[in-house]
């Protein structure tokens, strides 16, 4: 089972987030859990949360790039759920060997997110932190899925273009999805 973390604090006004969910939304084997949407208190159910993720071969973050991290919700999931004996520790064994991977959508374009771009490193680099994450859960993490120029609200025409570029992203994100469940 693939479970989709997803943080997004407005995602009736995404084009490029909502869109990919609404695309996945009903797949076979594919949870999704919207943080702000479960708890716009941010008061997590940390067992059931956990217990999802037990259920998890392949967990995927996906979130909107937002300086240079996540949405607080994203942070406070991790800081909820990813807990010592469960997640990391001596016993803490829950999440060995399962995939991992980030699905992210940034405002700037791809040269932007390089060593001397405008963002000065490069999205790798960036995300790190997750990559640790991983790491200390002993989870497989898997190279991000990035969506550059992802429209800015209210400074974006979206266009049939811009449409068929991220209806081209979504096939390529379920592609994934499905080469890492047939592991």
């Amino acid at each position: 089972m693939t479970t989709i973390i997803l943080s997004h604090p407005d995602l009736k006004c995404s084009t490029v987030n909502k869109r990919i969910i609404q695309a996945l939304s009903g797949a076979k084997d594919i949870t999704i859990r919207h943080l702000e949407e479960l708890y716009p208190d941010s008061e997590i159910d940390v067992a059931k949360e956990q217990e999802i993720l037990l259920r998890s071969d392949l967990i995927i973050f996906q979130f909107p790039f937002y300086w240079y991290s996540s949405p607080c919700h994203l942070k406070l999931y991790q800081d909820k759920v990813l807990t010592y004996e469960f997640a990391y520790g001596q016993k803490g064994d829950k999440l060995d060997n399962k995939l991992f991977f980030i699905m992210t959508s940034t405002g700037g374009d791809a040269n932007s997110y390089r060593s001397g771009g405008r963002n000065n490193y490069t999205m790798s680099e960036l995300l790190r932190p997750f990559q640790q994450t991983a790491f200390l859960t002993r989870m497989q993490y898997k190279p991000a899925h990035v969506f550059y120029n992802a429209p800015l609200l209210g400074y974006t025409e979206i266009t049939d273009e811009l449409l068929a570029k991220v209806d081209m992203f979504i096939e390529e994100y379920k592609a994934k999805i499905e080469k890492y469940n047939k592991r």
